[in-house]
């Protein structure tokens, strides 16, 4: 075997300095799983943020159309109880 085929220990890298290398190894998966963790959770918040704000915004354009809609129905009725007191009077 060259020597670039041995195993770590026999090429002189310690138990030690392997265990260390794992940790960091470890810690960097860490940093990576939480780096993804939080971009998911933008993500889904963005997400929900935009559906709420659609939401929103059609139960407001809702509250305004029946609004309009109360108002042109009280207007009618005015002005079909002038009609009505017109025709009244002129009888």
């Amino acid at each position: 075997m060259e020597n670039g085929e041995q195993p770590d220990l026999q090429r002189g890298i310690g138990t030690e300095e392997l265990c260390a290398e794992i940790r960091h190894g470890f810690a960097d998966c860490k940093k990576t799983l939480r780096d993804v963790q939080t971009e998911l959770l933008k993500a889904f918040y963005g997400f929900a943020h935009r559906i709420d704000t659609g939401v929103r915004e059609s139960e407001i354009a809702g509250m305004i159309l029946r609004q309009r809609l109360t108002d042109a129905e009280s207007r009618v009725t005015k002005i079909e109880k002038r009609i009505n007191i017109s025709r009244q009077q002129v009888q």
